[in-house]
């Protein structure tokens, strides 16, 4: 029997930047689709796309170092939204977001808020944990409702015959 390891090919340079690059189809909450690639925090902060006040938070953020409320908490509502603005303009393949929009380009501002904040949790991979959750959650409730609708016979009184 083969060693599974034998069967694995490596992945080229050139066919891993293609799949990071083309990225995927993903639809947001405000049932708009849009094609998006996955640009974590660290990656952003490493590249100096986050700003250097910001960017020691988010850190200690990512690390578990500080629970993301408090940091959240901490860092202010513009500052969130400016950091989920910066994931935006790194996420959105198609369409382009950019902070002077052209043809065919969004602005940060173009989006929908509950998108924004989606795009900004699918990029750090919790989305995908939610929508497991929420597939567990929906068919432990299947059975649940399938269970309750299941009624037992009931008794008759030994006193009464039909």
């Amino acid at each position: 029997m083969p060693n599974k390891s034998e069967e694995l090919e490596v992945t080229n340079a050139k066919d891993w930047r293609k799949s990071q690059e083309a990225g995927q189809l993903v639809e947001l909450p405000s049932g708009k689709v849009a094609r998006l690639t996955r640009p974590h925090l660290f990656s952003l902060v490493k590249e100096g796309l986050i700003p250097d006040p910001l960017s020691g938070q988010v850190m200690e953020m990512l690390n578990d170092t500080k629970p993301a409320a408090t940091v959240v908490k901490t860092i202010g509502a513009d500052n969130l939204i400016l950091i989920m603005d910066i994931t935006c303009k790194t996420a959105f393949v198609e369409p382009r977001v950019v902070d002077e929009p052209k043809d065919n380009e969004l602005s940060p501002n173009d989006l929908d808020f509950d998108d924004k904040v989606f795009v900004f949790w699918w990029c750090q991979g919790g989305i995908d944990d939610l929508k497991s959750f929420r597939k567990q959650q929906s068919r432990v409730m299947e059975t649940v409702h399938e269970r309750d609708q299941v009624q037992p016979k009931a008794k008759q009184s030994a006193g009464r015959k039909r």
